[in-house]
């Protein structure tokens, strides 16, 4: 009976460890306080008509990204031929009297010895038409005001004369270092590869000079053409070009010679063909005479 029955002391002590109604079921008070935090639907979720606005505010690919003809007119309308930048006072237009004027300068200016417009003049020379062409007026004054002095007027008569391709009279003395400071294949004035700027080369060797000579007839590069003409010894003219320039320069005209050589030999084989068919049959078979 001992065992079976548990002493009244235990049973006091078990029924003090039961948890009390007012410790184990919580308040409905206090759950009510904890659901007034959660946050109500119309504050945790986006009203769908804002999520509306706010897509209607993303840029689309017209507005963000500017086309490439965009950028093209960017960079040759809206800049100063002369000094190739929009900053300064207001651009204006070329017209046919003032653009007169300004080929005019360009050709006094390839009688200079040296001249901080050279790549302006080059430049010049090469564009036919003046296109869409803007300038500041202060540039244009500088560059239009061309002076000789006493010294280049001397030499100018005693130099022999030899012309471009584009007509413009120059002097063997006078334009000895006419090519330095630009490349003789591109206009790129600061020109960057892999984000590293490319310095300008030399062209300082017999036979680099004469495969240029020897090469610009067949080439496509319009700038080349205008600057090279025969006799012309570009060491004397310190001329210089980007690497990057010079080999692509030959890699073109390479490619181009292969595409001439697969067309011929197309060519050949189909007049081998067409021959090895009238033999055939007009003097094999008919027993004809070709001649």
């Amino acid at each position: 009976d001992s065992e079976s029955i548990p002493n009244p002391e235990a049973t006091q002590a078990s029924v003090e460890n039961i948890t009390t109604d007012s410790e184990g079921i919580p308040n409905p008070e206090a759950n009510q306080a904890s659901v007034a935090d959660i946050p109500d639907d119309s504050e945790a979720i986006r009203n769908p008509e804002d999520n509306q606005a706010s897509v209607e505010n993303i840029p689309t690919d017209s507005e963000s990204i500017p086309s490439p003809e965009a950028n093209q007119a960017a960079t040759t309308d809206e800049v100063c031929f002369i000094c190739m930048s929009e900053e300064g006072d207001s651009l204006k237009l070329f017209v046919p009297k003032t653009w007169s004027t300004f080929k005019t300068a360009a050709k006094a200016r390839c009688l200079l010895k040296t001249d901080c417009y050279r790549g302006t003049t080059i430049e010049v020379n090469l564009k036919k038409e003046m296109g869409s062409a803007k300038y500041h007026s202060k540039c244009y004054q500088n560059y239009t005001a061309v002076k000789r002095s006493s010294t280049d007027t001397q030499n100018k008569k005693a130099s022999k004369k030899q012309k471009t391709r584009k007509g413009c009279e120059v002097t063997s003395s006078d334009t000895k270092d006419l090519l330095k400071g630009s490349c003789i294949f591109c206009p790129v004035k600061r020109k960057t590869i892999k984000r590293k700027v490319e310095h300008l080369s030399d062209c300082n060797t017999l036979d680099g000079n004469e495969a240029i000579i020897a090469a610009a007839p067949r080439s496509k590069n319009e700038r080349l053409k205008a600057i090279v003409c025969p006799g012309i010894d570009l060491r004397a003219k310190e001329a210089q070009y980007h690497k990057s320039c010079h080999r692509k320069f030959f890699r073109d005209l390479t490619a181009v010679r292969k595409t001439s050589d697969s067309s011929n030999r197309s060519i050949h084989a189909t007049t081998f063909e067409e021959i090895s068919v009238i033999i055939e049959l007009q003097i094999i078979e008919k027993g004809k005479s070709m001649f």
